[in-house]
């Protein structure tokens, strides 16, 4: 019996090991999220003019830099809570790699 709730504790602390730490999350979920805001950023701005595209780039910036800023947000809270559960090493590898936001969603699904 002993055997095997040294066994169990074992698995459980191996699993415990590939989870990520919070700096890690963080850092994939504004990964993740980045991706995904710029490349809205790229469709909307690929039929402007190019002036209007650094304005518009200027107003994304600072939207994106607010954000960053912020001292609580929700969804970032549920993220950093499901990437604390279940995100591995090579799920915030695979995601860090990610050019496109398909990309980057394959990697945590």
């Amino acid at each position: 019996m002993h055997r095997l709730i040294l066994v169990a504790l074992l698995a459980l602390t191996v699993a415990g090991c590939q989870r990520l730490t919070g700096e890690q999350c963080d850092r994939l979920c504004w990964r993740y999220n980045e991706i995904a805001f710029w490349e809205r950023f790229e469709a909307e701005a690929a039929r402007l003019a190019p002036a209007e595209r650094e304005k518009l780039r200027a107003e994304r910036q600072a939207v994106w830099n607010e954000m960053k800023a912020r001292k609580f947000d929700p969804m970032l809270e549920n993220c950093l809570r499901d990437c604390r559960r279940s995100a591995s090493p090579e799920v915030l590898a695979c995601v860090e790699r990610a050019k496109t936001s398909e990309q980057a969603a394959e990697c945590v699904d």
